[in-house]
């Protein structure tokens, strides 16, 4: 009865009382924190006041207040939050990773698109009709909603205008977003504001308003001692001298402005620019030829992209000034192959656009078929809702049905995992139990009580000290499923020189190492079996000194572990006539720990080895990388 009674429970809630998992997730983990959402829509409204140097460090501190939440990549402004500083940072993969998780409503929605037409418009030229036309949809619901982030949507507005050359409708939404900003007497927005009607008036030809706006932004960056702002204001004098035909002292300022440049590490592209077209204007050519050359030094000299075609326009114009008639047919040609690149470009361009204005309103008409079929579904819901209320009933049955089959199959799996993890401890046992050898221990014993015998206690000491550690690795390293491979390597050595000393140096050894192994990790109770075979079987009656050699590195994506021998080539299946159980043990592990899914993940390859006159026996293992 219990379990019917928990059936119609949750029969009752599919049908009446659905909730978004996603919005609970969301609203239960936000409540986890010191402040409100919007505590936090403020702190992103603020970031216009803020210089742009300093924004990743108020970003970063915004961000401790999510550290010690698990589930924080479910919360919408965590996810705004850290799409903004992944933006600040160019990580744009990153930017749209946490932009994708973002599903949330109103305020989150506007900055949700702010930022994902930010990322998609990211180093445009031109932005098409169906970028401004989105911006203008989401724009119509924060204006309806009174979002905080309108004034934002209006400065991307007249952006977008200004890059597509429409200097009137980009004057029109600049003063929209002065208007419409909450920060409109704050120093940092006023100074922006001030540069954005220079540039504008500049474009506008409006020598009364550049004037105005130029020594409002001049003024402004003294007062703040904005170096950057005050480079602009000396580049805006130049620009204005240049306009009113007074062209020495446009040389002079633009002069200035190219020190200030160089003196506080401002110099671009732009500045060698203005500075030479200054000089062209001055009937100073050869100065104009020497900075524009100059331009280009330092664009290749600090790897910028640049649209060369302004070089070469300015260039053409200078050569006509000194009548070199013939430089300027070759700069001309440059400048033809140029233009037909560009205007294939442009062409695409417009196709393209042309294409992306059919498709968005063909859009458009799909949403408003669906708007009518969804109004028809409605009714049609309503008249089957008793269906469905039926249809629910006989679903309760079902799912007791399929909770039985369910509880079943969950307990049949949990069977098959405790019987694979007995398996798995009973050989991580038995191999503990072959590493550590009794047969081993006694030997190693009565040779470090031969040493005593004969007063060398020195060489019992290192014995001592060798075989304590030996028993050490074996008992700590072996409790573990994975141990890091530094650690693995320094058991092994140290387990051959115990071996060395046990044999006195009747062989040498090699470890090679061609790979980052600090956070590598590996199974333990996995090379150590193949190497006491080499030594306590390819060594065993040979003539010469044996030599034992380890490398370790990666190959096609695994880690890849050699033990080579110069011994007997006889390993130990050869002198047992079977199958080790080291080996076997081995490749069981190997099964359980990494090719359950019936793929040859992890595995090992032993024969003897003959070649370019050495002999002896190689073990290859081939193990999946994983990292600490």
């Amino acid at each position: 009865m219990k379990i019917y009674f928990i059936s119609f429970c949750v029969i009752f809630f599919i049908f009446f009382g659905c909730v978004d998992k996603n919005a609970k997730d969301d609203v239960l983990t936000t409540a986890q924190l010191n402040h409100s959402e919007d505590y936090y829509l403020k702190k992103i409204q603020s970031l216009d006041t803020i210089p742009f140097s300093k924004r990743e460090d108020f970003l970063q501190k915004i961000l401790t207040d999510f550290d010690d939440i698990s589930n924080k990549d479910t919360i919408q402004i965590y996810n705004i939050i850290k799409s903004i500083h992944f933006s600040n940072i160019n990580n744009r993969d990153s930017v749209i990773l946490h932009l994708n998780r973002i599903k949330g409503k109103n305020e989150i929605k506007v900055l949700e698109f702010l930022y994902r037409y930010k990322y998609e418009t990211y180093g445009s030229d031109k932005i098409s009709y169906q970028k401004i036309d989105s911006l203008y949809r989401i724009l119509h619901i924060a204006e309806n909603h009174n979002s905080k982030f309108t004034h934002l949507l209006y400065d991307e507005l007249a952006r977008a205008y200004f890059q597509n050359e429409d200097s009137e409708k980009a004057l029109e939404y600049t003063k929209l977003y002065f208007e419409n900003t909450p920060f409109k007497n704050n120093e940092k927005v006023m100074q922006r504001y001030f540069d954005i009607r220079v540039i504008i008036a500049i474009r506008l030809e409006n020598l009364d308003e550049m004037l105005t706006y130029m020594d409002k932004a001049r003024e402004l960056a003294f007062h703040l001692n904005d170096t950057i702002a005050i480079a602009r204001a000396y580049d805006y004098k130049s620009q204005y001298f240049m306009k009113t035909n007074q062209f020495s002292k446009s040389v002079k300022a633009a002069q200035r402005s190219f020190a200030f440049h160089k003196k506080t590490n401002l110099l671009s592209n732009a500045v060698y620019h203005n500075l030479a077209f200054s000089f062209l204007k001055d009937k100073q050519p050869d100065s104009a030829i020497y900075y524009l050359n100059a331009g280009q030094k330092f664009l290749k000299e600090n790897d910028i992209p640049s649209d060369i075609s302004g070089y070469y326009r300015l260039l053409k114009d200078v050569y006509l000034f000194k009548k070199d008639y013939e430089t300027v047919v070759k700069i001309h040609d440059t400048l033809l192959n140029l233009t037909h690149v560009n205007q294939i470009k442009v062409k695409n361009d417009k196709i393209a656009e042309l294409e992306l204005k059919l498709k968005t309103e063909k859009k458009d008409n799909d949403i408003k078929v669906l708007i009518e079929t969804n109004s028809l579904n409605q009714q049609v819901i309503l008249q089957q809702k008793w269906l469905l209320i039926i249809g629910g009933l006989i679903l309760i049955v079902i799912s007791v049905l399929i909770y039985n089959t369910y509880s079943k199959k969950l307990l049949k799996e949990k069977n098959e995992k405790l019987e694979i993890d007995k398996k798995r401890y009973l050989l991580e046992q038995k191999a503990r139990q072959s590493q550590l050898n009794p047969h081993f221990i006694y030997n190693a014993i009565t040779n470090m009580q031969g040493l005593i015998m004969t007063d060398k206690k020195m060489e019992a000491n290192v014995y001592l000290v060798a075989l304590s550690k030996y028993i050490r690795d074996v008992l700590e390293l072996n409790r573990q499923e994975f141990v890091n491979l530094d650690d693995k390597i320094n058991a092994i050595e140290n387990y051959l020189k115990l071996q060395q000393m046990r044999y006195e140096n009747v062989f040498d050894y090699k470890i090679n190492i061609n790979i980052q192994s600090e956070d590598l990790l590996i199974p333990p109770m996995i090379v150590q079996p193949f190497i006491e075979n080499s030594i306590e079987h390819g060594f065993k009656n040979i003539e010469h000194k044996g030599l034992l050699e380890i490398d370790i590195e990666e190959r096609e994506n695994q880690l890849y572990i050699k033990i080579l021998d110069n011994g007997s080539g006889k390993g130990v299946d050869s002198i047992t006539g079977k199958k080790s159980l080291s080996r076997i043990i081995t490749q069981e592990r190997f099964d359980l720990i990494f090719n359950q899914d019936g793929k040859r993940n992890a595995f090992f390859e032993a024969r003897p080895f003959n070649e370019n006159d050495v002999s002896g026996y190689i073990v290859e293992i081939f193990l999946p990388i994983i990292k600490s």
